[in-house]
This record gives C-alpha cells, sequence and structure tokens, in this order.
C-alpha cells in the first residue's frame, strides 16, 4: 500500500507540473515569406514626393503626446496620425505602362523586362524621424507585391495580407523624414487592377539610443546588456523574447508598450505573445479594434550595443498578428504574431499561484519623460511579491499581482511587460504602478502591479499553450460549445456599449451548437464544424442573423491550431464556409 501510495503522488505531482513549461530558444525563423527585391523605380526616375507635408504642422500634436507622457497616462505615446490635406487615389493597370518610368496617379509606372507593372510614389514630411502611411479601400489583384523604403534605402516587403477588417493597410513603418511606397503587379494574359486611396501618415517619435544616466530623473534604469545569469539565470533567453510594440489606436495617436514570447508545452515555435490590453486603450478592448491589431508593430532585440552603450541595434519589424484573447477586467491581451524572426527567445509559464516574497523579475521599453518619450533600448527590473498594504483602485488581489521595486524602473511604454520568476517562467503582465508618486518609476515606496497569468490558465491561455496530444479534451462551459468528439472549442465574443461580452453557447448536436447574446429566445449564430477528411480537413460553417460586432474563435485542441472569424459593427454577418479550415485529418 505504501508503494502504491508513493507512485500516486508522483503521478500527480507530474501531472500537476505539466501545467507549466521552461523558457526555451527557436534558432529558426516562423511564418517568414520570401520577396523579390524592390524595383527602386522611384529612385530611378529621380522622383520628386508626391506630397510634402510641414515641420509646423505637427507642433500640436507634437505637445499633447509630451503632455500625456509628461502626466505619467498609460500607455505611452509615441506617434500620431496626421491627414493628408489633397490624399491621393490610385488605380494601376497592368500591362499598360511603357518600358521607361511615366507619371502616373502622382507616381510612376514602368513594366519590366519579365512583363510585370511597377508604380511607386512618395510621401515627405519634414522634421519626421519615422513615418508609417494608411492605404485605404485597398484592392490588390493575387500576387501583388509592395515595399516601403525611407531614408537609409532598406527596404520592407508586404502584401495583401495586412490588409484589416476595414479594408485597409498601415504599412511597416520607416526611417526618416520620407517614405518610398511601391507596388508590383504580377504578369498575367488578362490585364488586373491594383487601388487604393492614402490620406493618412503616422508621424513616429525616435527609437532613443541612450540609455539613463546618474543625472537624468530617470536614473535607476538599468541597462538589460549590464544583467548577468548571477542578477537572473533567464537573462539571455529573456533578451531574446521581449518586444517593443507601437499600435495605431483611436484618437489618431500611436500607443507604446511591451510584450514577450510564451513557450507551448509542445514547443512548437508557434509566436504566441502575450501584453496588456489597456495597450489599446484604457477604455477600449483589443477585440472591438482589430484593424489596431493588423497594424501592431512588434520590434525584437531592441538593446543597446553593449553595457550603457549609447548605439543600439534592432531587428526588422514584425507587422500585424491575430489576436486569440483579451480581457480588460484582468488587463491581458493574448496574439499570434504574423511571423518572427530567428533566434527568438520563449519565457516559459507557470500557472501556479504567485507566493509573497518570491522574486520577481522583468525587461521592458520605458519611456520615461526624461527620455523626451522616447522608448528605450532593453531595461532590466526586478520586484518582489507582496501581499499586504493598500489596493489599487480597482484592482483586486488573486486577479492582479502586487510588487516592492527592488531595483531598476517601468515607465509609460513598459505597459504589458511579461513578469518572470526565476525559472523564466511568465506569471503576469504590467498593469501599472500606484502609491504616493506613481510618475517615478524610480520610486519604491510605490506598488507595481501586474495582471496575474495563474488564475486565467486554465479558461484563457491552456488552450493555446497546453494543447492535448490526442483526443479531444475541450471542456465545455456556458460559453464553450465543443464539438466533433469534443475534440474542437468554439467560443464567441461580442460588442456591447464598447464592451467586449462572451455569448452564451448551446451545444445541438455533436457537430452543431447555437449562441445568444442578449437572452435565449434570440439566438444569433449557429456553428458547424464537420468532418471532411475524405479531403483531408475539418469544415468550419457558420450562419448569423446579427449585424453586431463579435468576434468567434475554434480551436483544434488536439494540436493548437485556431482559427477566427470575425464581423465588423454595423454590416450583416457573412455566412462562413470555410473548407479547409484545419487541415489537420486525422
Amino acid at each position: 500500500m505504501k508503494r502504491l501510495s508513493l507512485a500516486v503522488c508522483v503521478l500527480l505531482m507530474s501531472v500537476n507540473a505539466m501545467a507549466d513549461t521552461q523558457a526555451y530558444m527557436r534558432r529558426e525563423a516562423w511564418g517568414e515569406k520570401s520577396y523579390p527585391a524592390a524595383p527602386h523605380i522611384v529612385e530611378q526616375a529621380s522622383f520628386e514626393p508626391a506630397i510634402t507635408l510641414s515641420a509646423e504642422g505637427a507642433l500640436d500634436q507634437l505637445e499633447a503626446i509630451r503632455q500625456w507622457n509628461a502626466a505619467g497616462h498609460l500607455p505611452a505615446r509615441g506617434g500620431f496620425v496626421r491627414e493628408i490635406p489633397d490624399g491621393m487615389s490610385v488605380m494601376v493597370r497592368s500591362g499598360v505602362a511603357s518600358k521607361s518610368a511615366s507619371a502616373l496617379e502622382r507616381g510612376v509606372v514602368a513594366t519590366t523586362d519579365h512583363g510585370t507593372t511597377v508604380w511607386g510614389t512618395s510621401v515627405r514630411v519634414l522634421g519626421a524621424d519615422r513615418l508609417r502611411l494608411r492605404l485605404d479601400d485597398v484592392k490588390l489583384p493575387a500576387g501583388t507585391t509592395l515595399w516601403v523604403y525611407g531614408d537609409n534605402g532598406k527596404t520592407i516587403a508586404f502584401d495583401a495580407a495586412l490588409i484589416d477588417v476595414n479594408g485597409g493597410i498601415w504599412t511597416p513603418s520607416v526611417a526618416g523624414n520620407t517614405v518610398h511606397l511601391e507596388m508590383e503587379l504580377p504578369a498575367t494574359r488578362e490585364s488586373q487592377t491594383a487601388s487604393f486611396s492614402m490620406h493618412r501618415v503616422i508621424q513616429l517619435v525616435p527609437l532613443s539610443n541612450a540609455i539613463g544616466k546618474p543625472n537624468d530623473d530617470a536614473s535607476c534604469l538599468i541597462d538589460a546588456n549590464c544583467v548577468t545569469s548571477s542578477d537572473f539565470s533567464g537573462i539571455e533567453i529573456a533578451r531574446h523574447a521581449i518586444g517593443h510594440i507601437e499600435i495605431p489606436v483611436g484618437g489618431g495617436f500611436v500607443n507604446l508598450c511591451t510584450g514577450g514570447l510564451v513557450n507551448d508545452s509542445r514547443q512548437s515555435g508557434t509566436p504566441f505573445f502575450l501584453t496588456a490590453a489597456h495597450c489599446f486603450g484604457n477604455d477600449s478592448n483589443p477585440a472591438a479594434h482589430l484593424d489596431q491589431v493588423a497594424g501592431m508593430e512588434v520590434y525584437f532585440e531592441f538593446r543597446s550595443d553593449s553595457c550603457n552603450a549609447a548605439s543600439f541595434t534592432v531587428l526588422p519589424q514584425v507587422v500585424g498578428a491575430t489576436l486569440l484573447a483579451s480581457n480588460t477586467t484582468a488587463d491581458y491581451a493574448f496574439f499570434k504574431l504574423n511571423s518572427i524572426p530567428a533566434n527568438r527567445g520563449f519565457l516559459g509559464f507557470s500557472s501556479q499561484t504567485v507566493t509573497a516574497g518570491t522574486n520577481l523579475f522583468r525587461i521592458s521599453h520605458p519611456a520615461p519623460d526624461a527620455k523626451g518619450g522616447n522608448p528605450q533600448p532593453q531595461v532590466f527590473t526586478q520586484t518582489r511579491a507582496i501581499s499586504t498594504g493598500p489596493l489599487c483602485q480597482g484592482l483586486d488581489r488573486g486577479t492582479f499581482l502586487y510588487e516592492q521595486l527592488i531595483r531598476g524602473a517601468t515607465y509609460g511604454g513598459s505597459s504589458g511587460s511579461p513578469l518572470m520568476n526565476s525559472s523564466t517562467q511568465v506569471v503576469g503582465q504590467l498593469n501599472g504602478k500606484c502609491g504616493p508618486t506613481p510618475k517615478d518609476g524610480c520610486d519604491a515606496s510605490n506598488s507595481t502591479t501586474d495582471g496575474a497569468f495563474a488564475p486565467q490558465f486554465d479558461s484563457v491561455y491552456k488552450q493555446f499553450l497546453q494543447p492535448a496530444t490526442g483526443g479531444g479534451v475541450c471542456t465545455p462551459t456556458n460559453t464553450t460549445i465543443c464539438l466533433n468528439n469534443n475534440r474542437f472549442s468554439v467560443s464567441v465574443q461580442f460588442v456591447d456599449g464598447g464592451v467586449t461580452k462572451d455569448a452564451t453557447a448551446i451545444k445541438y448536436t455533436d457537430a452543431s451548437g447555437l449562441f445568444w447574446f442578449f437572452g435565449p429566445d434570440n439566438i444569433e449564430i449557429l456553428v458547424k464544424v464537420l468532418n471532411g477528411c475524405f479531403i483531408q480537413t475539418y469544415w468550419v460553417f457558420s450562419a448569423a442573423t446579427t449585424d453586431r460586432e463579435f468576434h468567434m474563435t475554434v480551436v483544434d485542441t488536439n494540436n493548437g491550431q485556431v482559427k477566427r472569424y470575425d464581423n465588423i459593427a454595423g454590416k450583416p454577418a457573412p455566412a462562413v464556409t470555410d473548407t479547409s479550415a484545419f487541415r489537420t485529418c486525422p
């Protein structure tokens, strides 16, 4: 009997341990596409910018950002949208240009030796450090490639995958006061047309090259490149997992935050990415602003070249993501990035409750007012969990972790940065601080608050980070339907008065279910997940009788693959007939 009891205890310990994962390094890139080289038709034609905006036109917005950041509001702001007074409408038809560049739609157009049609233009914003263009009403033939590049000539390629739910694209940002946009239509037998309009450009603040110095107000900042494994054993992996985030949001501003890659139990290398919901605005939920999610930029390896060096490096940005889960009350936003560069670190996670006295660590990109509100290269912070003291308004212990600052600092721009234990496992994401001087990131008398990871694990993260290795493991709830032998979980969130809520689920058959928003007598959505393995896929079909904004998430619990279907507010929901939803047979 004693041996049997011991075996049972060991088994239980192993099962509990499976709720955690360890940090690891992924050497290969994920999701990156190969594109042809940019034609640089604008440079070859010596084309002068079609649009030039003055520096004076940005003074009011720059001052508004300065005042916002100086007041300690979260998240920090690092850019703003400028209207292009006369705008631009572009329509380019393939196969009609000559070999030499000629004027078209306030740009230049030509046909290449390969029979493709290329078009380009430039926009200049005097006094700008970095720029992004907004393309609206985008219609692109299949196979169309676009590029942007700035004063340093580094090109960034993209395609129709960046089109958001509103039919537009925020192009990747480029350095300098001039952004060149080029487009190539594929060679086809029949003429094709690409079109879009351009009425807005984002002007961004510099990525800073200065770590806080002793005479600065932010004197306690600690360059993460000065931290060794004796300070924090997971520092090397963490440096490769943390990203600086820039998000174009409502109101015409760009929010600055921090996030990190999180490992799943299969070490699949899927770029799951955690930050805070308030990064999308204190009164809004990312689920209500999918155009912001599509336009989100993440910069990895934004770090000093050596300990306290004035120079820094940063990898090309990752643009766009898929929102998997978010909640403003618990302040989390969880994504799958479109791609990641090679040699990324992935933080582990712990579903265990953090106890008082636990040492905790983070790397973030603060943007203190002492540095002009510019995001800083990676900064290290250490805190200690506390269970006593006053509560920050509206933040209960349990949903949020409370910590005392030991060393380092967080400021605006640090929002959303993952909080790690000594095993480099995520236990929360930065919400903010409260106390006598919450604007002062160096004041240890303030309390630091993080959205706690553990309370959300079973209901939010588990389906993505700890999928089953076989068989259906979906657990039905009043907001989740389990279909096809409990293999696929289906849930729906809808937006009511600006607040994101969970729809109520009703399972109808093994393959189908229903959802209602406001009452059981008013069914809003029918959904089916069908076995189409005779053509090697599972199918997702749905029909809705609503024009409410909603977001339906379907997860294959066998492997963690996710499909998301969205409807924009005010538009009748289209039917879903996705016969290639999950190529995961059997």
